[in-house]
């Protein structure tokens, strides 16, 4: 990660360049609870983008490529409300993670964990033979987690 500033320029060129993938859909596009949107004074917007760029040195291309693969990848398992689409295999997932809200030792402060427990799989091949659908319960446990923080505060 870099400490660069984003460039006011960087910035609107690389709104420009999302605009007709947020509008690709009728229904809204939803990243880290923040309902995305084509109005170029939106602030919220603003700084989802501002991650994009600064995450790739302020390579407005680099960035518009990151952000159409995420927004790609979020449509495939997220509805416009941020709720997973559809249910993953009981018998291989149950039990693997978990988020927790955990007081801080010595303190009255509360932190959000995720718990990923692996040692928890019964059958290695059976869990993670198939990379397509193993792949996504830990990545959405991530977007719980990330739920739950927002939530919390």
């Amino acid at each position: 990660m870099t400490n660069e500033s984003t460039t006011p320029a960087a910035l609107a060129e690389l709104y420009t360049r999302i605009i007709p993938i947020l509008e690709e859909y009728t229904t809204p596009t939803k990243m880290w609870g923040v309902t995305l949107s084509t109005d170029k004074e939106d602030f919220h917007t603003k700084l989802i983008l501002q991650k994009f760029l600064r995450g790739n040195k302020n390579d407005v291309a680099a960035a518009e490529k990151q952000f159409v693969e995420t927004i790609k990848w979020r449509r495939g398992y997220f509805d416009a409300d941020g709720k997973v689409i559809g249910t993953w295999d009981e018998k291989k997932f149950a039990g693997l993670g978990w988020i927790t809200k955990e007081k801080i030792q010595g303190s009255d402060q509360e932190v959000v964990v995720t718990w990923n427990i692996y040692g928890a799989v019964k059958n290695f091949s059976e869990t993670f033979g198939d990379v397509d659908e193993c792949v996504p319960p830990p990545s959405l446990l991530f977007v719980w987690l990330l739920w739950a923080i927002i939530d919390y505060w």
